[in-house]
């Protein structure tokens, strides 16, 4: 299940998300003010960060600013009532995958998550490690090193179970290849 915080000092923005994140089966976590989602940013890992460019004690831009000077690349999404084109861009140039102007409904929320997977899946087509892992598939697909790799690149939680499956199907596989030679 992903982790999400939600950062907004907007009760009516925090429960809409916290809701129909909830309801899509997400595990949710909120921060009222810039200095709380700082504190659970150090504190906890996330999968997906909502913030809000204008909180009291601690800005969004400033947070996001902190987050990428730790090397933290989690996932940010901006929300702001006050966008301008400055802030877009010093956003994007920190990485955010997406800002959405205030005020939004739950689908446009929902299109942007979607929109965000569908670049990340084009993404691991398009990059250079997955396009080997793909060669070295098409050469040898029993090979455990490509299930290793694999999981390496997908990363996080997923990818351990994913390498600690093919481990076990690769032991299996080589117990098989054994039994044969002798029999």
């Amino acid at each position: 299940m992903k982790k999400i915080l939600i950062a907004d000092d907007t009760k009516n923005i925090r429960n809409l998300l916290v809701l129909g994140m909830k309801n899509k089966g997400y595990d949710v976590e909120e921060a009222i003010d810039g200095e709380e989602a700082l504190r659970k940013i150090n504190h906890n890992k996330y999968d997906l960060i909502f913030l809000d460019i204008k909180m009291p004690k601690i800005s969004g831009t400033k947070i996001l600013k902190e987050m990428r000077n730790k090397d933290d690349h989690t996932d940010v999404v901006i929300m702001t009532a006050y966008g301008t084109v400055k802030n877009a861009i010093e956003c994007t140039k920190l990485g955010t995958v997406a800002y959405i102007q205030k005020p939004f409904t739950f689908e446009r929320l929902e299109n942007t998550l979607k929109n965000m997977e569908t670049a990340k899946i084009n993404s691991y087509y398009s990059n250079e490690e997955f396009t080997k892992i793909k060669d070295m598939f098409s050469i040898n697909p029993i090979d455990p090193e490509i299930y290793r790799k694999l999981g390496d690149f997908i990363g996080g939680k997923k990818g351990e179970i994913y390498k600690e499956f093919f481990h076990k199907v690769a032991e299996k596989l080589d117990n098989l290849t054994n039994q044969k030679l002798e029999d």
